[in-house]
């Protein structure tokens, strides 16, 4: 059985422990990883990305506080600002981080302005951190370069938000070559009930999944994006998040090589 590696889920705390931020677009359920784990462990999912969550901006303890029990099992992307200290981004690559997020969604934004992602991302080069964006529709054409330009290697939330409505000569699936060719992006095959128009297990991304395998099958990994923020009528209960991808990657090895081994490789995780 191969050992799943979900790379994008979101835990989510007590209001009262937790404040989140006046400027949040949405205010989230109670998901626990515990909750989490009752639902994936019996998938197979044996180690965890952690993604923290817009709503509470800069303050990633909910997320470090769940990343300490998993014993190694487990990483995280952290929201930091500028004023982030070196100090603190030691202490957090030594709970796990590996990462940081770069929201380019209007209603949630980035917690470093963009006038500020190089002087940045000279800082997290020296640990080898990854910069994970979203990119809303249709912008990552335009916004490719800039994140070239920090040097730092590029993890592209979900699909890259391309149209699936408008085929594979589309210019965000072109860009999306583009970068994966630079040898520094990588693509997550995550939450496509975000960009379909169509019911579970949306088989009609699977064009798309096949042809970013050829493009580059060594740099994707996947994630379930759980708890399903603004999705969870749309998914519905019995959804099974890895059953597009079984779908639509027979080949056993590239199969294990997205669930198992590129994230391994990607996030820094040790036997």
């Amino acid at each position: 059985m191969i050992e799943v590696c979900d790379t994008h889920f979101h835990v989510f705390g007590a209001p009262g422990q937790y404040p989140m931020v006046a400027t949040r677009s949405y205010d989230p359920p109670a998901a626990s990883l515990s909750d989490y784990r009752r639902i994936f462990d019996p998938l197979g999912v044996r180690r965890m990305v952690l993604i923290q969550p817009s709503c509470y901006g800069t303050d990633n303890r909910c997320m470090l506080e769940a990343l300490a029990t998993l014993n190694g099992a487990g990483r995280a992307i952290v929201a930091i600002s500028p004023e982030t200290t070196d100090k603190e981004l030691n202490a957090m690559h030594r709970a796990g981080a590996r990462g940081i997020r770069h929201n380019l969604a209007p209603a949630a934004g980035s917690t470093v302005p963009k006038e500020r992602l190089l002087e940045v991302a000279a800082r997290l080069r020296q640990l080898n951190w990854v910069l994970q964006t979203f990119v809303p529709p249709g912008r990552l054409p335009e916004v490719a370069d800039d994140l070239l330009a920090t040097g730092l290697d590029v993890v592209i939330d979900h699909f890259g938000t391309l149209d699936p409505a408008l085929g594979l000569d589309q210019p965000t699936l072109i860009t999306l070559g583009r970068l994966l060719e630079s040898g520094r992006c990588w693509v997550k095959l995550s939450a496509p009930f975000r960009i379909s128009k169509y019911k579970p297990p949306y088989l009609e991304m699977s064009p798309y999944v096949k042809a970013l395998m050829e493009m580059r099958g060594d740099r994707m990994v996947w994630g379930s994006d759980w708890p399903y923020i603004h999705h969870i009528d749309k998914v519905g209960q019995a959804y099974d998040p890895l059953q597009l991808l079984k779908h639509s990657i027979t080949d056993q090895a590239q199969l294990k090589a997205v669930l198992a081994d590129n994230p391994k490789k990607l996030f820094d995780f040790r036997d």
